[in-house]
């Protein structure tokens, strides 16, 4: 499965659809907005599935998501739906928080103005694991590690900490935050499994 056609990606070193689970078969919900790298759900692609289990009161419970639906027929209208939005992916290097229009056209002048130096950028994700209150986000973690017996430009991913640290240097006076670490991506939100083998 592949997600909203309208995502346009220029990487080529990883295909992000084989860590998400867009058939549902290990996942059984997310949130509404889906598996985010490669865009969200596209309008025809497969939706989690649902239990069939029967309450009380005449309603069907759908478990994965803990909606519940008249026993009317009205069954497949009422499924919860995903966004159906390009990919919003990236890997948040630095925040700035300007306080007006000057400040914003003032970090990018600086960064046009090529007193930056910005290497060529080759990546490698670290780990995939859970992050967050339950259910958690499910990301993707670059991590940067320090070894002594090389030159920091062949630690792994240490063109991300280059640039934080360039970046963070230049812009702290107009109010650059630093950077929690690892860096990373979320693949999806409020990831439900379907079973606790399949964490």
């Amino acid at each position: 499965a592949v997600g909203h056609p309208d995502t346009i990606t220029r990487q080529t070193a990883f295909d992000f659809n084989e860590l998400q689970d867009r058939n549902y078969k290990y996942v059984s919900s997310t949130d509404n907005s889906g598996w985010l790298a490669g865009g969200g759900e596209s309008a025809n692609g497969p939706m989690p599935d649902v239990s069939t289990s029967l309450s009380g009161d005449g309603v069907r419970e759908k478990g994965a998501f803990g909606e519940t639906v008249p026993l009317d027929g009205a069954e497949k209208e009422a499924l919860p739906t995903k966004i159906a939005a390009p990919d919003t992916v990236h890997i948040p290097i630095l925040h700035i928080d300007c306080s007006s229009e000057k400040e914003i056209d003032q970090v990018i002048s600086s960064l046009a103005s090529g007193e930056l130096f910005i290497p060529q950028m080759s990546i490698l994700p670290e780990s995939l694991s859970a992050s967050g209150e339950s259910p958690p986000d499910l990301v993707v973690r670059f991590g940067c590690e320090r070894n002594d017996d090389l030159s920091p430009d062949l630690w792994p991913n240490w063109c991300i900490e280059f640039m934080h640290n360039q970046l963070y240097e230049y812009f702290e006076p107009l109010g650059a935050r630093w950077m929690p670490r690892p860096f990373e991506i979320t693949l999806a939100r409020r990831v439900r499994w379907r079973t606790v083998k399949h964490m």
